[in-house]
């Protein structure tokens, strides 16, 4: 394997697979204040399905933005293959992508608007301000922790700020492994990921989630966005079905992503024989490719040199506030 020294790319993107996407979307504009990016619906194909790993494809999509510059959550709503709601009974610890680290303006403002769409907290706040956090969970039932301080300024990452006058930023996913030595070889080695302190992301964090001796973790960096792998040894992480999709209702992935196509090759070069590439799709001279280790922990890699791409795959907001 050639290993890149360092990953040039950052994280761009976090995906949802939802069963609602408007009312969805809509509660992330109401609650956080994500600004609206733009929409392509009535996607599919055979590529589609090929890019994403899927027996076919349907769907339609839509993004949303927040103050960071190239960056975007992107949701889709699957009509094929149907997308299998969350099981009633899953749980934090079930293995996957679980979280979504936000860090908002004004805590107090967000619990409030929180408890006004009737969302209340799943846990107590945790911290004292200026550092408090608190875990949610958004209308498809993923977990956000609400983050009052910035992973981003612990880790000594640059700010990437273009839009001030949007006061959210999307700071970090969770990954629940079934192996922290296989996470670090995937997001480590293969992706050349460096790594983070866990601890990064702050004193309240191991309270929010009640970590204990149970746990094992590792973090790593996509350029100043934060990537943190938990493990836990006890055995309560349920694995997921023999027949998992993409498109199943949930957190799908992050992507790594770059404005050049080099730093695109450079990591793909990179990646280790256990590591399984879909096949890569282009859009003029945009590229993107789905990747995935051994345990179906799926990510998205992908290069828009060109302004104009970047704009209509949902990278620029469509008016800001103000």
């Amino acid at each position: 394997m050639t290993e890149p020294a360092v990953n040039p790319l950052s994280a761009c993107q976090v995906a949802f697979s939802t069963l609602d996407m408007a009312g969805t979307m809509a509660w992330y504009r109401d609650v956080f204040g994500f600004v609206d990016s733009g929409s392509n619906p009535g996607q599919g194909g055979e590529d589609v399905a090929a890019m994403q790993g899927l027996p076919e494809a349907r769907l339609d999509m839509a993004w949303l933005v927040d103050a960071q510059d190239f960056f975007q959550l992107e949701f889709f709503q699957y009509t094929a293959p149907a997308p299998r709601p969350r099981p009633a009974a899953s749980s934090w610890s079930d293995i996957g992508y679980v979280a979504v680290g936000i860090h908002v303006g004004d805590f107090d403002e967000t619990l409030t608007r929180l408890r006004r769409l009737g969302a209340e907290p799943v846990t107590a706040t945790a911290g004292s301000a200026p550092g408090r956090r608190v875990l949610v969970q958004d209308p498809e039932g993923v977990l956000i922790e609400v983050m009052e301080d910035d992973v981003r300024r612990r880790g000594g990452g640059l700010p990437r700020v273009s839009r001030p006058s949007v006061a959210v930023m999307t700071r970090f996913v969770r990954v629940v492994v079934p192996d922290v030595a296989d996470a670090v070889d995937y997001f480590g080695a293969s992706l050349g990921l460096p790594s983070a302190d866990p601890a990064v992301s702050g004193p309240a964090h191991a309270t929010v989630w009640e970590h204990d001796d149970s746990v094992e973790s590792a973090a790593f960096w996509a350029g100043d966005f934060l990537i943190e792998v938990v493990h836990y040894t006890d055995g309560r992480s349920r694995p997921r079905p023999d027949d998992y999709r993409l498109s199943d209702q949930g957190l799908m992935n992050v992507a790594l992503g770059s404005r050049s196509v080099d730093d695109y090759r450079h990591v793909v070069a990179g990646l280790g024989p256990a590591v399984r590439s879909y096949q890569e799709t282009h859009l003029g001279p945009a590229v993107v490719r789905y990747v995935a280790d051994r345990h179906d922990l799926s990510v998205e890699v992908l290069a828009i040199p060109d302004p104009e791409i970047e704009r209509a795959a949902g990278f620029a907001p469509s008016a800001l506030p103000g």
